[in-house]
């Protein structure tokens, strides 16, 4: 199910999101994009923001609720195939150097390695 609130408290775990008086719920930073580099979730949402959220999980009895926002989205791996064949090119931005290779990542979530051979 999908709800809708206010975002009333952010941490650096996440952001707090006020779904109905007196009830909230958590969305996870790693809840809140596809891409693999956690970032703060001051990135994503500010206190008094209105969400959309998915409800992941609901726990009554500890009264607990967790929620997502990526899963508003399309997993970006699901059309890898098609968007990124064996063979084609494409630009993206470098976001780590190793002793074997760079990261680069081609769009929020999907990121590839270029062997130093390459």
């Amino acid at each position: 199910d999908k709800v809708k609130g206010k975002v009333v408290v952010i941490a650096d775990y996440g952001a707090f999101i006020e779904v109905a008086e007196g009830v909230e719920g958590l969305i996870h930073v790693s809840e809140m994009s596809w891409s693999t580099h956690l970032r703060s979730a001051q990135d994503f949402v500010k206190v008094g923001d209105v969400v959309e959220a998915v409800i992941l999980t609901l726990d009554r009895d500890d009264r607990k609720m967790s929620l997502g926002i990526k899963q508003l989205t399309q997993d970006p791996w699901t059309d890898i195939t098609s968007k990124y064949p064996v063979g084609s090119k494409h630009t993206g931005i470098v976001r780590n150097f190793t002793n074997f290779g760079i990261f680069v990542e081609l769009e929020e979530g999907i990121d590839g390695l270029v062997y130093i051979s390459d």
